[in-house]
């Protein structure tokens, strides 16, 4: 387990999910789905996937793209997960919001 310091002053609670065979993408969303459910209970909280990898050696790739993502979290509401397949629409909503904003 990682303390990690950030704007937000959150702990991170670091998970990877190993198998024998490569995971398919709604077996991470699932997993993640559940791990929410058990954290509403307690606040505040975001869930990141980073990508999926093969080999222990891979890992700290992994690691990296979820704290990528973890860090782009700050402009987003809590109680969501984030996945590098979502990343673009959550892209896109900030800037329609943004011009939303100038417009308004």
């Amino acid at each position: 387990m990682h303390a990690i310091y950030t704007e937000k002053k959150s702990y991170n609670i670091i998970f990877h999910v190993c198998a024998d065979l490569m995971p398919q993408d709604n077996t991470l969303k699932n997993i993640a789905t559940q791990l929410s459910e058990l954290m509403d209970q307690l606040g505040e909280y975001y869930i990141v996937i980073g990508d999926t990898v093969e080999g222990k050696e891979n890992v700290y790739k992994s690691y990296s793209s979820a704290v990528i993502l973890l860090q782009k979290s700050f402009f987003e509401k809590p109680r969501i997960i984030i996945t590098k397949k979502e990343e673009k629409r959550t892209i896109r909503q900030l800037h329609e919001g943004c011009g939303r904003q100038r417009q308004g």
